[in-house]
């Protein structure tokens, strides 16, 4: 039996939990809280979510949680209704969900806003040497084709990843008012668009990015290899001379307090609870919804977005320090 208002007395941060009650329908997972969310995938009952957030309940009475589901070895991040999942502990029947067949992430996943009105704030360029990419109907060659886009035009991705049949990798795509897929390889991973930014700000960036695709190194604080920490503080003290701390929360108390309504590039951006509970993850912010940092989300430093349901439930605050 599903536990629908009990459930929100028992689960929290860090719980287990299962699917339940979907009588065989399986539980949308959703890029954000509510029947509006964007949904993601369904997961079946039994299976298996970790609880990072909730329950959230809304201005309609329905309540969610904030979850992560392990699908082919990856972690996805998104919200579930509280009326069909219960503690894992009451549960006969737990497993680990295998996502079924056609179902996948890309190895160069391009990073999804967590729902369309997000993803127009976290725009790609399209770089093919001047092939330009195809939208399609269907994530398949062979599907109709509904507009072609040319080298360095801005597209919203719209989801993660898909890889069909001949293990080929598809992005879920929204250019203009069109929306469909085109081959995930066709865009551009490294002259990321920023806005506008002071010379502090712009100093930052052009630091940061002669950094990109350094491996991420668990302790690493040099060119070598790097975790987040230690990026950062490269970044400020080494390349650039700030003299912040090594460890992140002595960086998260130097400079100044900045909302995240007003991001600027080159401020410093701190994330909670993703490989420990608190303060665990920094990086540079861009703009346009985007920050490079060391991370194992692509195993080297790279680009990620604030928009990305992981990263936007684990968002927790910014620092300016030109």
């Amino acid at each position: 039996m599903a536990l629908p208002a009990a459930a929100d007395l028992w689960l929290s941060g860090g719980d287990s939990a299962v699917v339940s009650g979907t009588d065989g329908e399986g539980l949308n997972l959703r890029a954000a809280p509510g029947l509006d969310g964007e949904i993601i995938l369904s997961i079946p009952d039994a299976a298996e979510l970790d609880v990072v957030d909730g329950p959230m309940t809304l201005d309609d009475g329905t309540s969610w949680y904030d979850v992560l589901v392990e699908v082919d070895g990856d972690w996805l991040a998104g919200w579930v209704s509280a009326d069909y999942v219960e503690p894992a502990g009451l549960a006969a029947h737990v497993y680990r969900y295998v996502a079924s067949e056609g179902f996948a992430f890309a190895d160069n996943t391009i990073t999804p806003g967590d729902s369309s009105e997000a993803a127009s704030d976290v725009p790609i360029a399209v770089s093919t040497d001047g092939r330009g990419v195809v939208i399609r109907s269907e994530p398949s060659s062979a599907a109709e084709q509904l507009a072609a886009v040319s080298d360095g035009a801005l597209v919203d991705i719209l989801s993660p990843n898909y890889i069909d049949d001949e293990g080929v990798a598809w992005s879920y795509v929204r250019y203009g008012g069109v929306i469909g897929y085109t081959l995930t390889s066709g865009y551009e991973t490294g002259d990321w668009p920023t806005t506008p930014s002071s010379e502090a700000g712009q100093a930052i960036i052009d630091a940061a990015f002669t950094h990109l695709g350094i491996p991420y190194v668990w302790g690493g604080s040099d060119p070598d290899g790097f975790d987040c920490s230690g990026f950062t503080w490269w970044v400020l003290s080494e390349d650039l001379g700030y003299g912040i701390p090594r460890e992140m929360e002595g960086q998260m108390s130097t400079g100044m307090p900045v909302s995240r309504a007003d991001l600027e590039p080159g401020d410093v951006v701190y994330f909670q609870n993703t490989y420990q509970r608190g303060v665990s993850h920094v990086g540079f912010y861009l703009g346009d919804g985007l920050f490079v940092s060391a991370t194992g989300q692509h195993d080297a430093v790279g680009v990620s977005s604030l928009y990305d349901p992981y990263w936007a439930s684990r968002y927790l605050t910014a620092r300016r320090v030109n």
